[in-house]
């Protein structure tokens, strides 16, 4: 279903109760703002002006949904050229920055719109009075097969040569570069034969020399990656990670990777010749055992990573399967948040690589039992399921989403029912909202929608964590995972 269906904003250009709005970038130019406050609209227009040579085209409130500001760009920023990835880096860049200034920092963004009607992703802002976080000056995207695309904001050349040199050097610990190419507008190194399409050891190798860039950005210049955003229409462009420059004083680090392969494999690999935690291994084996009811198949090295090999496809997974597979992860993230990690960032392919970084002063303080981890599965045409690695802690976020999906939350009641799936709670919607070209309305009522939820869950005590995506379908998109 594509038509538009008719809604509005319930509380236009207000931010929900807990402190949240979103910015919307869809289609291949349009980016719209929404339940957020007039400063933020007013940075976002500027942060465009100033980092989008071709400007913008249109410069209105939504027209068929009130409570909604939109930008319609000239040119095509999401379709993400070659030509012009270093202006798609740098727009990025200054849109982050914008929200940070206007009081706001990006807590995730995700993905709510059927892959096969067109491209939409929610960034989800959280209010953060006196943030003092260096703003974001660094971008890294991979590009193609085999490429590495960097844009600095605002950076003298001089200054950026110690961060290419850094960046270098942390791939070629795991890979040869084999040329680096300089222009005003950024930097491209090219890396030998094709990385980011490798299986395997190759594979576990190429993520890793990802895994040696972030090292090395820290420890040599100080920059951290701060988030990953996606900000392209096509399921193959990997997302965009930004960095931020760190005070001298700031605490390192240690960093791993998790990987999803294929339709059963789990990978954890640290940097290279590094060798990993075997505590931490044993952790991993224990969250797949509670979290995935056919078990697994066997446990094995590949390359450097230690890698399990799961019985029943949970990554190709249909019906109540995709259930069982949310709670695989939710187990997984639950162990790693118990050992003091905290995501980096996420790259996105057909299955996510969790880049996980650990202070150096937390590493030694192992917590003991930790909340449940909560997800909000959202399914194609009109399903929400949550589910819990705590049964027992869902009736009071149940009970949160259930009154978000009514009015006056939203504008109109978008409720149908909801009832047992498998291990979840599935609430049925009305409109088919998850089954609508992502356009006007609705995308309107989409975003309304996950903000209402995500809102509902913080006003339960529960802190919106990550958005993740494990499936292989366009009929799976992105699951929220609380703590």
């Amino acid at each position: 279903m594509v038509f538009k269906v008719e809604f509005q904003e319930a509380y236009p250009f207000v931010p929900t109760s807990a402190g949240f709005c979103s910015i919307a970038i869809l289609g291949y130019d349009k980016i719209y703002v929404q339940r957020g406050p007039q400063h933020l609209v007013d940075a976002v227009r500027h942060a465009i002006n100033s980092c989008w040579a071709e400007g913008i085209q249109k410069d209105e409130n939504l027209k068929d949904s009130t409570g909604v500001h939109k930008f319609k760009l000239s040119g095509f920023p999401w379709w993400n050229f070659k030509g012009d990835r270093f202006e798609t880096s740098r727009l990025t860049l200054g849109l982050l920055a914008a929200v940070q200034r206007s009081g706001f920092r990006m807590v995730s963004d995700v993905d709510i719109s059927h892959r096969k009607l067109g491209f939409l992703k929610v960034w989800i802002l959280r209010a953060y009075a006196n943030d003092t976080t260096p703003l974001p000056d660094l971008c890294l995207a991979l590009q193609g097969w085999s490429g590495v695309t960097a844009v600095t904001s605002g950076m003298p050349h001089e200054a950026r040569e110690p961060l290419v040199a850094a960046i270098r050097s942390g791939l070629e610990t795991a890979w040869v570069v084999d040329e680096v190419k300089e222009s005003p507008d950024g930097v491209d190194l090219s890396l030998e034969t094709l990385p980011w399409i490798c299986f395997g050891s190759d594979g576990v190798q190429a993520r890793q020399a990802v895994l040696g860039a972030l090292v090395s950005l820290e420890k040599r210049v100080g920059y951290r990656l701060a988030t990953s955003v996606r900000v392209a229409d096509s399921r193959g462009l990997k997302p965009k990670l930004v960095f931020q420059k760190m005070p001298q004083e700031a605490d390192r680090a240690e960093y791993v990777g998790l990987s999803f392969n294929q339709m059963d494999r789990v990978r954890l690999f640290g940097p290279p010749h590094q060798g990993l935690d075997q505590f931490l291994v044993s952790a991993i084996s224990g969250a797949i055992a509670a979290g995935w009811p056919r078990g697994c198949s066997r446990q094995q090295e590949c390359g450097e990573a230690e890698e399990w090999v799961l019985k029943g496809f949970p990554f190709d997974a249909f019906f109540k399967s995709r259930v069982d597979t949310r709670l695989l992860l939710s187990n997984i993230l639950q162990v790693m948040w118990q050992q003091n990690f905290e995501i980096a960032g996420v790259v996105e392919g057909k299955l996510p690589v969790i880049y996980w970084r650990r202070s150096e002063n937390a590493s030694k303080d192992i917590r003991g039992p930790v909340n449940p981890v909560v997800s909000v599965m959202f399914n194609a045409p009109n399903k929400i399921r949550i589910t819990s690695t705590d049964q027992r802690s869902l009736s009071p976020a149940i009970a949160a989403v259930r009154e978000a999906l009514q009015s006056p939350q939203v504008w109109k009641d978008v409720l149908k029912e909801d009832s047992l799936y498998g291990r979840s709670i599935e609430f049925k919607l009305d409109n088919w909202p998850f089954f609508r070209r992502p356009v006007g309305s609705n995308a309107v009522l989409s975003t309304s929608i996950l903000l209402n939820v995500i809102n509902a869950m913080a006003s339960v005590g529960l802190t919106f964590k990550a958005s993740l995506n494990l499936a292989r379908h366009r009929s799976c998109m992105g699951s929220l995972f609380f703590q």
